[in-house]
């Protein structure tokens, strides 16, 4: 993470000094430290550049940069260079304020999205400084879902239920979160007011419950929640539509698409067929990790276009690598070619390439269409509650 400081006094210069010797030995952070001190040519000019330019400016640049925001000083003069640039709480970077002598920090902006909350929380623990924060959720230790889905790679389909999940949770609801056995692990402590329900085909069971509750879907065994009006829901998956809609869908980002393709198929081409693909898993796009191939096939511009399209790395692997994956369980094997064994010197690219990239399983075994193959996998994943 990329953090620019700002001090103002002669002791706010000494204590951003001192923050950055802590944070950058333990945190693989970047800081770059400022000052608008008058003392700042004394002695201040190895470790810390001086800032003439109005505050504004200052502000201006991190926000355009992504950079996280340390302000030494006054909240005021934070909330008055920031504020033209405050837009969305997704995309506004982490506004952290402390005092000069050290006492209290504050995460001002995008402290939990951003990154805000952990920044500042590791800045007091590291300072030895009082954590202050204002949310709701921190000051009563409530989940929040938003922090829950950075932390564990997920993104928030509707920002608008991920606010009404937010507000239930505040006001005593329990949270109840969907997602499948197959696919996750749990690990931690849950929160309070958390439960978590596993999926496993059409039957479900609750972790802290004993008896297996059987459903006969998915948005049966929501509703039988969330229409007591007890508790919220949250659906971990990366299918499209399946969540009721009551409930918040998260997506995870565990697709691994395998593919293969003769020299010069288009993006377009590509692109089609990827998401022909995923529509009949009724998978969604986001819900992809990378695209992997042979490395014949690193410099194929189709390919590499394709990935940028869903931004997402574009991963290759030679012959030998790809030659070396299995099919897990089942005694299953890959669909054997022998002109690609000819031309490529493996028997199959797309299935053995999502393997190769890190899938534990194929959802789909290899679909050819026009020159084009693609391989679909799914790689578990591990929730993390701290």
């Amino acid at each position: 993470m990329n953090i620019r400081v700002i001090s103002f006094t002669r002791a706010g210069q000494n204590l951003s000094i001192k923050l950055k010797e802590l944070l950058e030995t333990e945190d693989s952070m970047v800081m770059t430290l400022y000052s608008k001190c008058r003392f700042w040519q004394y002695g201040a000019e190895e470790f810390i550049l001086p800032w003439e330019e109005d505050m504004q400016t200052f502000a201006g640049q991190a926000f355009e940069k992504k950079e996280a925001l340390v302000f030494i000083g006054a909240c005021g003069i934070a909330v008055r260079s920031i504020a033209p640039f405050v837009q969305d709480k997704k995309t506004d970077p982490p506004v952290i304020v402390m005092d000069e002598k050290g006492d209290y920090v504050i995460p001002l902006l995008s402290s939990h999205l951003g990154g805000g909350e952990k920044l500042a929380s590791r800045i007091s623990g590291v300072m030895g400084a009082r954590l202050i924060s204002t949310t709701s959720s921190d000051v009563n230790h409530f989940f929040a879902v938003d922090t829950f889905a950075k932390e564990n790679g997920l993104k928030i389909s509707d920002m608008g239920k991920a606010k009404e999940v937010a507000a239930h949770v505040v006001d005593g609801k329990k949270c109840v979160i969907f997602l499948s056995e197959r696919e996750f692990e749990v690990v931690g402590e849950l929160p309070q007011g958390v439960e978590i329900c596993f999926a496993k085909g059409d039957s479900f069971y609750m972790e802290k419950a004993q008896a297996t509750v059987r459903l006969a879907s998915d948005k049966e065994a929501i509703s039988s929640h969330t229409e007591m009006g007890e508790t919220v829901g949250v659906f971990i998956s990366n299918k499209n539509g399946k969540e009721p809609k009551e409930s918040l869908q998260l997506i995870p980002r565990n697709i691994i698409l395998g593919v293969g393709c003769k020299k010069g198929k288009t993006s377009q081409e590509l692109l089609a067929l990827i998401l022909y693909v995923l529509d009949l898993l009724e998978l969604l796009p986001d819900s992809v990790k990378c695209i992997a191939s042979i490395d014949l096939k690193k410099e194929e511009q189709g390919l590499l276009e394709t990935a940028e399209f869903l931004n997402v790395p574009f991963v290759t692997f030679s012959a030998r690598e790809l030659e070396r994956q299995k099919l897990s369980g089942n005694g299953e094997d890959f669909s054997e070619s022998e002109f690609v064994q000819k031309v490529t010197g493996v028997s199959n690219v797309c299935e053995r390439a999502a393997m190769a990239a890190g899938a534990d399983m194929l959802l789909q075994k290899k679909v050819s269409y026009q020159g084009m193959t693609i391989a679909v996998g799914l790689q578990k994943g591990i929730i993390h509650f701290e």
